[in-house]
C-alpha cells in the first residue's frame, strides 16, 4: 500500500510541479561581434557584423542597441544579416545605433545562431574608442507567452578601435615638393652674352658725331657773310 502511494505520488509531482519548475528556467542566449578589436586608418570605412545565438530556444524578435562615439565614427549603413527575414534600423541619434529583428510570420521561430545586421562605418579622427552592446535596453524574445527577455547580459561584447592618422595626403605633399625641387635643380638657364645685353653710350656717340657737322655749318655761314 505505501508503495502504490508513492509511485503515486512521484507521478503527481511530474504531471504537475515539473512543467512550473521548467517554466523557471531561463535559458541564456547571447549577442556578439565578429571581432574584438580592429585598427584602420582615418577616413577609411571598415564594417562589423552584429551575431546572435540562442541556442536551442526558440525565439521571434530581437532589439540591439548599439553606443559608440560620434566624435570618431560615423554610420554609412545598415543591412540584414540573414539571421531575421525583417531587420529595422534607426541612426539618426548620434552615438546610438537602433536595430531590430524579427520574424514575419508569428507563427515561425527562430534557433541556433546568425547575423542580425552588418554596420559600415566611416572613420573620422585619429585616437581610441569603441563600440559596445546597451545590454540593459537590448533584449532577445523568447516565443512564449510571456516573451522572456532570455539576454544573457554577462557577456557584455564590445569592440575596440584604433584609427591612425591618414598620412596619404602629407607624403603626396612631400613627394609633390622633392618632384618640384628635383625639376627646378634640372633646369637650364642661359648664360648672358654681350649681343644680348642691351647697348650704353649712346647720347656720347650722337654728341661725337654731331661735332664736326657743327663746326661746317659754322664756317658756311661765315663764308656767306664775306662774299
Amino acid at each position: 500500500m505505501k508503495k502504490i502511494f508513492y509511485e503515486i505520488t512521484i507521478i503527481f509531482f511530474f504531471l504537475f510541479f515539473l512543467p512550473f519548475l521548467r517554466e523557471g528556467i531561463v535559458f541564456a542566449a547571447i549577442i556578439n561581434f565578429d571581432k574584438t578589436n580592429i585598427s584602420v586608418n582615418n577616413n577609411e570605412i571598415f564594417s562589423l557584423q552584429v551575431n546572435i545565438d540562442v541556442g536551442n530556444d526558440e525565439v521571434r524578435s530581437t532589439d540591439i542597441y548599439l553606443n559608440y562615439d560620434a566624435n570618431y565614427l560615423q554610420v554609412e549603413s545598415v543591412s540584414n544579416g540573414g539571421f531575421f527575414p525583417t531587420v529595422i534600423k534607426e541612426t539618426s541619434t548620434d552615438n546610438q545605433i537602433y536595430i531590430a529583428g524579427m520574424v514575419d510570420d508569428p507563427g515561425v521561430t527562430k534557433t541556433g545562431s546568425g547575423t542580425i545586421a552588418t554596420i559600415n562605418f566611416k572613420t573620422k579622427n585619429s585616437g581610441s574608442t569603441t563600440i559596445s552592446l546597451n545590454c540593459s535596453s537590448s533584449k532577445i524574445v523568447k516565443a512564449d507567452i510571456d516573451t522572456t527577455n532570455i539576454l544573457d547580459c554577462g557577456q557584455n561584447p564590445s569592440i575596440s578601435i584604433s584609427v591612425k592618422e591618414d598620412n596619404t595626403n602629407n607624403t603626396n605633399n612631400t613627394n609633390n615638393t622633392s618632384n618640384n625641387n628635383a625639376e627646378s635643380s634640372n633646369l637650364i638657364y642661359p648664360t648672358p652674352t654681350n649681343s644680348t645685353l642691351p647697348k650704353t653710350g649712346i647720347f656720347e656717340n650722337v654728341v661725337k658725331f654731331s661735332i664736326p657737322g657743327v663746326i661746317l655749318l659754322l664756317i658756311g655761314g661765315l663764308l656767306r657773310l664775306v662774299v
